[in-house]
């Protein structure tokens, strides 16, 4: 099996779990590592594709309680945890 990429991460965020430094997210069967610079990108690629908004303004308005529709970035808000996770560590 190959390298995972960005979409297979995006469509498959189930089991993720934290490992210090990096996070290990589940991926058909595999296993990622993921720096908080990279979440912090896979954040802000998902945000401006589908919001047309950083993902700095995403977590900001998540945090404010502003965001209209949590569903179409639910994905995005899985992968702030970890960042909240490796803060913690």
């Amino acid at each position: 099996m190959g390298a995972a990429t960005r979409s297979d991460i995006h469509l498959s965020l189930g089991g993720m779990y934290d490992r210090g430094k990096k996070t290990m997210v589940q991926v058909n069967e595999s296993e990622v590592e993921l720096s908080r610079q990279e979440i912090l990108a896979l954040i802000d690629e998902g945000a401006r594709q589908r919001l047309g908004i950083s993902g700095e303004e995403l977590l900001d308005l998540y945090r404010r309680g502003k965001l209209r529709d949590l569903g179409e970035v639910a994905d995005l808000l899985v992968l702030a945890t970890l960042l909240e996770d490796q803060a913690a560590a």
